[in-house]
């Protein structure tokens, strides 16, 4: 995979943080699920961050830091998306997705390019975490879908 986050809001005006994670071996290239670019990170009980699991939660942050970067290995850190709405395109979304404009999105592991433990966006049902809404489906957008994420976080009703 490659290009698998693209912001369309300038840098600049997203807030980014260096967050120590969980499990070092995922920050390896050669590791089978190590962390891609674009895929969604959670703070666990000792505020290292870990993927989302099956359900939607509260807090997750976006991965900003490219798989393999020598930066994140030496010192044990991804940078996250973390403050602010940002709008951006990406392929981490579940495999099968086919959203509307306008369509809300939650986080969830799940299988993404075909391999399975990936966490990124997919539909939002009930009681879902909204993170955020469909702006250009991946059908109109060279395969890539395009969000504008929420500054609210608030489930779906």
């Amino acid at each position: 995979m490659a290009n698998e986050l693209s912001l369309v809001t300038p840098v600049n005006d997203v807030f980014r943080r260096d967050l120590e994670v969980a499990d070092i071996t995922l920050l390896d290239p050669t590791t089978a699920l190590a962390f891609v670019q674009g895929e969604w990170v959670v703070p666990n009980t000792a505020g290292k961050v870990a993927r989302v699991g099956a359900a939607s939660v509260r807090g997750a942050m976006q991965i900003f830091s490219q798989r393999g970067d020598m930066g994140a290995q030496a010192i044990g850190k991804i940078a996250c998306l973390q403050l602010h709405a940002y709008e951006a395109e990406t392929t981490m979304f579940v495999d099968g997705l086919t959203p509307t404009v306008g369509d809300p999105l939650t986080v969830e592991s799940a299988t993404i390019d075909g391999v399975a433990g990936r966490c990124g966006l997919k539909a939002a049902t009930t009681g879902d975490f909204v993170y955020a809404h469909v702006t250009k489906a991946p059908a109109d957008n060279g395969g890539k879908l395009r969000y504008q994420t929420s500054a609210n976080l608030v489930p779906l009703a």
